[in-house]
């Protein structure tokens, strides 16, 4: 996580290609938020979601070609860990050896702690629902549905406040 700054500003360019204002206020947020359905889910390679998770998670593979998606997914996976930081000061981000025995990862090592003791974020994994919740919804031609556009805008609101 010793890029955020650059991960945030690829987002940022990568979002005014379509008139969205990604910056951590609660308007720039909003409009991210507002923007994400319909969008992100065209981001998602076609692979089965374990796969999918694994490239994510452990960072094994190159995100290049049907791959390159996951670069956008995982700068608005910062993006949602520093909103959360940005409105609760107890919030910071936090690495975590996130592999089983079995070589297996089931969640990012990136996390956010502080949050509470029985809580905690997994911004890259709640990043990575939403975006196949959004690619389910396009292939079900069902836009909004799963994933509405106060949906990412709720998740910050939530997490701020515990």
């Amino acid at each position: 996580m010793d890029h955020r700054a650059e991960q945030l500003d690829a987002l940022k360019y990568f979002l005014a290609r379509f008139s969205v204002s990604a910056h951590l206020r609660d308007d720039g947020l909003a409009a991210v938020s507002a923007w994400l359905p319909g969008h992100y889910g065209v981001l998602m390679p076609t692979l089965p979601r374990d796969k999918v998770m694994q490239i994510f998670f452990r960072h094994l593979t190159p995100w290049e070609g049907t791959l390159r998606g996951l670069n956008a997914i995982f700068d608005l996976a910062v993006f949602l860990g520093e909103c959360v930081i940005a409105r609760n000061p107890r919030a910071h981000w936090i690495e975590l050896a996130a592999v089983s025995d079995e070589g297996e990862a089931m969640e990012s090592a990136s996390q956010l702690g502080g949050i509470s003791q029985r809580d905690g974020l997994d911004p890259m994994g709640e990043i990575i629902y939403i975006c196949e919740d959004d690619a389910n919804d396009l292939r079900d031609m069902t836009p909004g549905e799963r994933v509405r556009a106060d949906r990412l805008l709720g998740r910050v609101r939530d997490y701020a406040m515990r």
